[in-house]
Formats: C-alpha cells, sequence, structure tokens
C-alpha cells in the first residue's frame, strides 16, 4: 500500500499499475475478494492507457479468478479470455501458464466441463514448456475438480458448497479443519456457511 501510495504521488502510472495489481494479488490470497476485483480492474484500466498488454493481462486474469469467486461466472469468464488473447503473441509460457489456468477455473465454475478441460491442458503445456519457472500442479489439481464436478449432474450439486472456501484451499494448496467455521478468522467470508449455519467443516485439496 506504500509503494501504491507513493507511486499516485509521483503520478507514476506505471509503477501504479504494478502496486495495484501486486495488492490486488495479496487481496486474493486473503480472500478479499471484493477488494481484489476493484483493484484488479483498476489495474488492467491503466495498463491499458499505457499499451502494456502483459500487464493488461495478467490483470484481467487476477479479475477473472476474483469475478468466479464472487460467483460472477460470465464476467469470469469474459475477462479470462480477454487475457488470453492480449497474451498470445507476446508473454511467456509462464505467464500464459497462469491465464490459461484462471481461464480453466472461470469455465469450470460456469460448469463447461469440456472447455475447461481443454483450457486446463493449455496451461499444463505451457508450464511444462516454461523450463521449471512455473508448475503444472495447480492446473493439474483443477482437473481433477473438472472432472469430478462434471460427474454430478447439476441438480445433484449441493447447493451449500462453499466456493470462497474450495478456492481458498486450491489456492494455498493447505487442508482446512475447522470446528467453528463461522468464526473463524483464518477461513474466508462464506454466505453459504453463514446461511446454514454450518459449524465444522473440512476441505482437502486433491
Amino acid at each position: 500500500l506504500a509503494a501504491l501510495a507513493d507511486a499516485e504521488q509521483r503520478q507514476d502510472v506505471h509503477r501504479q499499475a504494478k502496486a495495484l495489481l501486486l495488492v490486488a494479488h495479496l487481496d486474493r490470497l486473503a480472500s478479499r475478494f471484493r477488494a481484489a476485483h476493484g483493484r484488479a480492474k483498476q489495474a488492467a484500466r491503466l495498463f491499458r492507457t499505457l499499451g502494456d498488454t502483459v500487464g493488461e493481462s495478467g490483470a484481467l486474469s487476477t479479475l477473472a479468478h476474483a469475478s468466479t469467486c464472487l460467483g460472477r461466472n460470465e464476467e469470469a469468464v469474459e475477462s479470462a479470455l480477454i487475457s488470453v488473447h492480449l497474451a498470445e503473441p507476446v508473454a511467456t509460457a509462464s505467464h500464459k501458464a497462469m491465464l490459461y489456468n484462471y481461464l480453466g477455473v472461470a469455465y469450470l465454475w460456469s460448469r463447461d466441463f469440456a472447455k475447461a478441460d481443454q483450457a486446463l491442458a493449455s496451461a499444463i503445456d505451457w508450464a511444462e514448456a516454461s523450463d521449471g519457472l512455473v508448475s503444472a500442479f495447480q492446473p493439474r489439481i483443477n482437473q481433477v475438480l473438472v472432472e469430478a464436478l462434471g460427474a454430478v449432474p447439476e441438480d445433484e450439486i449441493p447447493s451449500s458448497i462453499s466456493r470462497s472456501l474450495v478456492n481458498h484451499v486450491l489456492g494455498q494448496k493447505k487442508a482446512v479443519l475447522s470446528q467453528d467455521a463461522g468464526n473463524d478468522k483464518n477461513l474466508p467470508t462464506s454466505a453459504s456457511i453463514a446461511d446454514l449455519k454450518i459449524r465444522s467443516v473440512m476441505c482437502v485439496p486433491l
């Protein structure tokens, strides 16, 4: 936040965009998805005015993931598709791996499992082409989730599923076990947990 304030004071638009994207990324990791959404959108606009397509694609990818976690599936898919389109001619393999992974996640929660699997396969290919700069672990995990959810009819998916909790566990790559989910400060705020008065939760990244 200090770097962002300094960039704003100096009217350094490029530094401001980079700082906004960094803070949005940190907000997302901390499950502050509304804050991440707003800052990522602002960063994307600044990168666009600068003609920085790689920066804009990264901001749109973060925006897509935040949108997914907020249940805004159409916005998530649209943002992720634009991010991939912008990055295709210029971005590195590691950057494309990240973009395709979040495109796959956006399709996953939109229940377009075929497109989700295709995007995640591209993410794995780009990760493997990055000479070890990024791992294919995350898109492979997401492929397992695609397979699992794809096997369940839409009308049989429990309404109590907490998308924010699932994304939190996938992002942290750590299991969650809580006996008081509603008051556990280590868990993201979840409407489903609050509405259904759920106390005990367990979620494991497979």
